[in-house]
């Protein structure tokens, strides 16, 4: 964990006013390569005294990778147990969304997380990137966002939604996208 962390602080990119804080990718990983993990399962973590985040954060994870990205995603649950135990049927690997921080002031939320993705056959960390963003729960750019998560997850996203989409936005874009073949774009198309 230290080196990753190590990693993590090295390879610091972007502005002062960009949430993003590091990105690391495994040497010798290649998105772009012969064997890419494409099917993934999209899972996420938070304390349990932040009841609901880890739900919110889940679902805009799986709606932003799935609009923004080429990865086929079959699988969506807040984490309880193990990445692994997603790491089933056509499930190469997972990416889960791990919530390092939440500070609340007034309407005012700072999320801190750490997306990360994991291959499934070795368990190894293949691509991590973390950030920390404060916005308002109720910020005026966010309502219709907010009020369409809090219709599928629940009152939490009234609090978490805005923030969860403003921080997972600038993460999920550096996210390294694979190549899809044809055939790999009709199962994209097939899970929706």
């Amino acid at each position: 964990m230290r080196r990753i962390l190590s990693f993590i602080l090295l390879a610091v990119v972007g502005s002062a006013c960009s949430p993003l804080n590091g990105v690391y990718t495994q040497p010798g990983y290649l998105p772009r390569g012969p064997n890419p993990v494409k099917r993934i399962a999209i899972t996420a973590w938070a304390p349990a005294e932040n009841k609901g985040l880890a739900d919110t954060l889940t679902a805009v994870a799986t709606d932003l990778v799935k609009l923004r990205k080429n990865y086929l995603v079959y699988e969506t649950q807040p984490q309880t147990r193990s990445f692994s135990d997603l790491c089933k049927g056509k499930v190469e690997g997972v990416l889960v969304a791990r919530t390092l921080a939440v500070h609340q002031e007034g309407r005012d939320i700072t999320l801190n997380v750490a997306l990360e993705l994991y291959r499934c056959t070795d368990g190894a960390l293949l691509w991590v990137a973390d950030g920390d963003d404060t916005i308002a729960s109720d910020d005026d750019n966010l309502v219709k966002l907010t009020g369409n998560y809090t219709t599928s997850v629940g009152e939490a996203a009234k609090v978490f939604a805005a923030p969860a989409f403003s921080l997972l936005q600038q993460l999920v874009a550096e996210l390294p996208d694979p190549i899809l073949s044809d055939e790999d774009i009709n199962e994209k198309i097939e899970l929706g």
